[in-house]
Parts: C-alpha cells; structure tokens; sequence
C-alpha cells in the first residue's frame, strides 16, 4: 500500500514464468491515496478477459515514475488513477526496472463478495446512492426492470452520472434499441477517454453497415492509446470478424498483429491471456488455410507457451497445439521436430479421450476423432479424413467430428469445406444445448 503521499508501495507479490524463460516483472499491490467516486466504483469492468485494474510501470533512474502503461481495467478507473501513480513514491529498490502495478484492493471485485445482499434487492427514491449504484450493477441482466428504476432513480439525483448513463446504455444495447446511440454519444462527448463507450458507439454504427464496415472501426479504436489487454482483444475479435467475413488475407495480417499483442502480455502479465490458446489454434488453423506455415510455427509456439503456464489447460488442448504445430513444421521441411511432436502423441488416443476435461465433454467417440487428428497431421491424411466420416455416420448428433473435419480442411486449405463443417459442428453443439436445458426445465417442472 501507499503510506501517505510519500510512502512506499509495499505488499509485492511475484510470478515464475515457463522454464527457461524471462523472469517477469515483480508485481507490486498498490492502494490509490485517492479514493475513487461511487460513480465510477460499481461499474461492472470484470468480464471475460478482464483480470482487475493492472498498470506496467516505470521507475526511472531518478527513482520517479517514468512511465505508466495500462495493462487492463475499466478506462475511467485507469485515466483517473495514472496521475495518482505518476506522484507516488516506490521502493528504490525498482529504481531503473519495469514492474507491474496491481490495485490491491479491486473496489469493483470486492463488491461481488455482496452479491446476496444487493441481488435481490430494488431501489427507491430514498435508497442510498452507493446502494443504488451496486443493486442496479447486479441487477442490470434481471427481467423485471429493477436496474432500470435505480438508473432513474440516480440520474433524478444526478443527472450527470457516467455509471448510470453507461448502465441505460447497455440495457438500450441488450433490447437493441435505438436509445443506446445517443448515450453512447454523450458518454464519449462527456469523457474522450472513455474507450469502452467509444468501442461501443463504434460497434453499434458499423454493424448496420456490414462486417467489413466493423472491422474499420476496430481499425480507428487500435489507432488510440489502449491498455495492452484492450488492443490484444480487439485484435482478437478483427480476426475473427474478418474469417467470418471471407478476408482470409486480412485476417492472417491481423492475427500477425495479434500475435505481437498477446506476446507482449504473456511476458508482463500472463494472467491476462492464460486462456487465449483457444483463439490461437483457431487463428493458426487460418494462417495454415492461407498457406503460412511459418506464421502458423509461431502462433502455434505462442499457444504451447500459454498452456504451459496455465495449469488449468486440458491435455487435449496440447494435443491440438502440438499436431498443428508438427503440421506447420513438416511444410517448412522441419520433419526430424515434426516427429517428436507426432511420437509424443501416438497411440495415447484413449488416455486423452478419457481425461476428466475430456470425457465431460460432447463427444461421443473421443477415440476415433482424436485418432483421426493425428492421422491426419501425422500419418495419413486421406485415413485421417476416413476415420472422421466414420464418427460422423456413428455418432451424427456430435459435434466434435465436425470440428475435426473443419480442422482437416483448414489444414490442407479447402477453406469452405472447413466452415461449412465449422457451421454445421455449431449447429449440432446448439441443438445439444438446447435438449439440455429442456431436459433441465422438465426436471424443474417434475420437482415442482
């Protein structure tokens, strides 16, 4: 914590990285001397991808903060903290090196301690406002308009709360009405840093307009000063709405991009990205379509880096990374590192079929479809594809043949091949969930 305006950060934490690795930069707890406004406190900045309020940090030779570089957060919470950073005083000992600032005590993540008290609760023109702020946050997603009476309720008191205008916004999104523009529009006139407002603003414009018309967009939103979180995400997304889109070109030099992004936070905060090997076997699998087998090799390693760090990876997510990657190398005439890839795999089809992670899983002969993969990125292609069909025509409700098929023709460039079987794999994983949650509804009926 600080102690007092020149006091020391204490409270530092440390991470190993991969073996053989950098060291990464120490991590240091740091409470601002300024407490922030209810206004920005209770905004919901938590989601997927999003692990807390994160800053790299530099100390410079004089001991003062040289520079401060967001890493993640909500963009109000980081525009109001960094000048608060740039006065405070750190050990001497981080005098010349880069460490990274982690708020200690997360206002946004401590409140979701509370989320029995305040989720059922409503408001009135007499409830408190930094109760209002926290019932309307939790109850934002709820049907019975709770959230909408406390942002009225707010904005009767004070019309120019960011958090309110922002929470109108959303619910204007979630009912795709028009109201959201000109929230959205006065949130960004209020406040330029606000970027996810901007992002938003800039979203719900281009869409009417086409994918293409989005990814424009994303391209003016990466054009601003981002946290390193923000730009690898909207990277990762121009990627994928440009596959979706048929700008297989695009999408490679933009996963080349990615790549620089997510690399950059693997080495100063892997906790930001510890589950970022999924897109990247899906953005390898394009860069193989495309014929880039080299960027392939490195989006590839990227994920096998990740995995390594992540203890919560399944083994068959190494198995995917490690057949794409003996694939890659066996196309840029690498087949002596190609095999040991392949040798480390062969014939452990019904161990990685039965693993927990695994087994829990939708597919329904695991056994066949992880032993087609490695036919085909391994052995032979053409009994790679065969064992495939075979699945399929035995278990047609699964869609993990599907994926197997698309990736078979992701991997030898047969690209609409390869979505159409993507397509279809979806299909079927929806209609699965489907039966679910009315099996789940019958049983709730019955118990009723």
């Amino acid at each position: 914590m600080i102690l007092g305006t020149a006091g020391y950060a204490s409270g530092p934490s440390t991470q190993n990285g991969a073996r053989g690795a950098e060291p990464l930069p120490r991590v240091i707890d740091w409470t601002p001397t300024n407490p922030l406004p209810d206004d920005l406190v209770f905004v919901n900045h938590l989601g997927p991808g999003n692990k807390g309020v994160t800053f790299l940090v530099t100390l410079g030779a004089d001991g003062k903060v040289s520079e401060v570089q967001p890493i993640g957060g909500f963009s109000l919470y980081l525009s109001r903290l960094i000048p608060q950073i740039k006065q405070s005083t750190f050990d001497p000992k981080q005098t010349g090196r880069v460490f990274v600032l982690r708020l200690k005590e997360d206002p946004q993540q401590k409140s979701l301690t509370e989320w029995e008290t305040y989720s059922r609760q409503t408001c009135t023109p007499r409830t408190a406002l930094s109760v209002m702020y926290r019932v309307a946050e939790f109850r934002i997603g709820s049907d019975d308009n709770a959230a909408s009476h406390c942002y009225k309720y707010i904005l009767d008191k004070n019309p120019s709360s960011l958090a309110a205008r922002y929470g109108v916004a959303r619910q204007c999104l979630d009912r795709e009405d028009l109201c959201a523009e000109s929230y959205l529009e006065s949130l960004v006139e209020s406040d330029p840093d606000f970027l996810e407002a901007r992002v938003g603003l800039a979203s719900l414009r281009s869409w009417s307009d086409g994918e293409m018309a989005h990814v424009a967009a994303y391209e003016e939103m990466l054009k601003l000063q981002l946290p390193l979180a923000t730009r690898e995400s909207l990277l990762n997304s121009e990627v994928f709405t440009l596959e979706h889109a048929k700008h297989l070109d695009e999408a490679v030099e933009a996963t080349e991009r990615w790549n620089a992004a997510l690399t950059r936070l693997l080495a100063v905060y892997p906790r930001q990205v510890l589950f970022r090997y999924t897109e990247a076997i899906d953005h390898a699998l394009l860069e193989e379509a495309a014929g880039k087998f080299q960027n392939a090799a490195v989006t590839y390693q990227l994920a096998t880096s990740i995995v390594r760090q992540n203890q919560a990876a399944s083994e068959f997510s190494a198995y995917l990374i490690d057949l794409g990657l003996a694939r890659s190398l066996t196309h840029l005439a690498r087949p002596a590192e190609a095999k040991v890839l392949c040798d480390r795999w062969k014939g452990r089809w019904k161990q990685i079929a039965g693993h927990p992670q695994r087994a829990s899983g939708r597919s329904a002969d695991g056994v066949t479809e992880l032993e087609a993969r490695w036919e085909f990125s391994c052995g032979a292609p053409q009994r790679g594809e065969e064992l495939i069909k075979s699945a399929i025509a035995k278990y047609p409700e699964s869609d993990a043949p599907y994926n197997a098929l698309s990736e078979f023709y992701y991997s030898i460039g047969q690209i609409d091949q390869a979505r159409t079987a993507k397509a279809k794999a979806a299909e079927l994983r929806e209609a699965s969930a489907e039966k679910l949650r009315e099996a789940e509804d019958q049983r709730i009926g019955l118990a009723n």
